[in-house]
């Protein structure tokens, strides 16, 4: 593994990503790619788990929730109330398009229509929430050093003018 990959899972398993979806199958499938990817994936089969996991999670967390799970309002509402949530819907392809703008006025950030590929799912994720690599600060010793060895080389350079 290369160091960009490296970093980049680690960036990852801090996100804590919240799969609520009435299919196991389908669950499970989605909770393993992101564990794969480096996702700290939880499963939630119903409206108390998804609500524990949200009420528990630490560090930023990405909601994708089923609007075909009962209780998929009450779901989204509590994790609305967290500010570091992000919440993706998953809709049925057999809800008409009101439905989709019903969603999106609840709070949610992106709807993904089934069946879903996980392409498009982590794609979300990258693109909102996972923040590239910080840049070194002047307090960062390897930084100082770099410093030190380009004014050397500035003040040499001088020296023979």
């Amino acid at each position: 593994m290369d160091g960009n990959h490296t970093s980049a899972i680690s960036r990852r398993s801090r996100i804590t990503v919240i799969v609520a979806e009435n299919y196991s199958l389908a669950r499970a499938a989605l909770a393993g790619l992101l564990n794969y990817d480096g996702y700290r994936a939880l499963q939630a089969d119903c409206l108390e788990s998804a609500l524990s996991h949200i009420n528990y999670a630490y560090g930023p967390v990405v909601l994708l929730v089923d609007v075909d799970m009962p209780g998929w309002e009450t779901i989204v509402r509590q994790a609305i109330k967290r500010a570091d949530a992000f919440v993706i819907a998953m809709v049925g392809n057999h809800h008409p398009l009101s439905k989709i703008h019903e969603v999106k006025g609840r709070g949610i950030q992106i709807c993904l229509l089934k069946p879903i590929l996980y392409h498009d799912v982590r794609t979300a994720i990258i693109e909102n929430l996972e923040m590239p690599e910080p840049m070194p600060s002047a307090s960062n010793p390897n930084l100082s050093l770099v410093d030190d060895l380009i004014s050397r080389e500035r003040s040499s350079d001088r020296s023979f003018e």
